[in-house]
């Protein structure tokens, strides 16, 4: 674990699930990052300093603690860092590990979500959570899970599908869960289909053709918003 100092730290928890367009809201502002993956993990590592921790996702699941003892050390990192107040974006395993890691449970979807999915977010519990008023909010997002979290004591649901009650959550005000995918590129769902593959005959599947026509920029508002918000709460407790 490097104890450098950087604007954002990203945990990338799989080789072929870098962090997407989020790299483009790193270059656009001009931000320094580091990104760091499992094998990085020790125990009793310090949290170094930086304004914002953004977990990926991954193809484990919580539960495969013993297979995998790097998401011991993770859900450790990510618990210290809520410690220390360091505002959190979890993103589909990463919003796993991030409940988790608050006290909640993870537990398996009876079928599987894949591909664009219409989301309901909750407005009012979104203004209870201090988040932008003008946020743009996508009406169909990108999904691939078969885990789902639920909502951690003392958060807030703020999203919701018609399969996947629990799509978003924030804690405290500054720890948000996302289970889709804001952040993944067309390239991305390419290499995650070509890693895991996919059974298009359920009805919550849809084909990789259908998915790779989709358009890719409609969540991009929301994960700018999104990001903006979570990077300015750090730096005003430093102000």
């Amino acid at each position: 674990m490097t104890d450098a100092k950087y604007n954002i730290c990203i945990v990338q928890n799989e080789v072929h699930e870098n962090a997407g367009k989020i790299l483009i809201w790193l270059e656009e502002r001009e931000l320094s990052h580091v990104v760091i993956t499992p094998d990085t993990f020790k125990n009793g590592d310090n949290v170094p300093e930086f304004e914002l921790l953004i977990i990926l996702g991954g193809a484990v699941n919580v539960h495969e603690r013993e297979l995998h003892p790097w998401l011991l050390r993770e859900i450790a990192f990510i618990q210290k860092c809520c410690a220390a107040q360091i505002p959190v974006l979890g993103i589909c395993l990463g919003s796993q590990l991030l409940a988790h890691a608050l006290g909640a449970k993870v537990f398996k979807l009876s079928k599987e979500e894949i591909g664009w999915h219409g989301i309901q977010f909750d407005l009012q519990r979104m203004i209870e959570a201090e988040l932008p008023e003008n946020m743009p909010l996508p009406e169909t997002v990108m999904e691939w899970h078969s885990y789902n979290f639920e909502i951690p004591s003392e958060a807030l649901r703020l999203a919701s599908t018609t399969m996947c009650q629990n799509q978003a959550f924030i804690a405290e005000k500054r720890f948000v869960g996302l289970q889709f995918h804001p952040e993944w590129t067309r390239e991305i769902v390419e290499q995650v289909h070509k890693k895991e593959g996919l059974d298009a005959s359920d009805e919550t599947i849809q084909s990789i053709e259908f998915i790779l026509s989709g358009d890719f920029e409609k969540s991009d508002a929301f994960l700018w918003s999104l990001l903006d918000h979570l990077y300015s709460l750090k730096m005003e407790m430093k102000s």
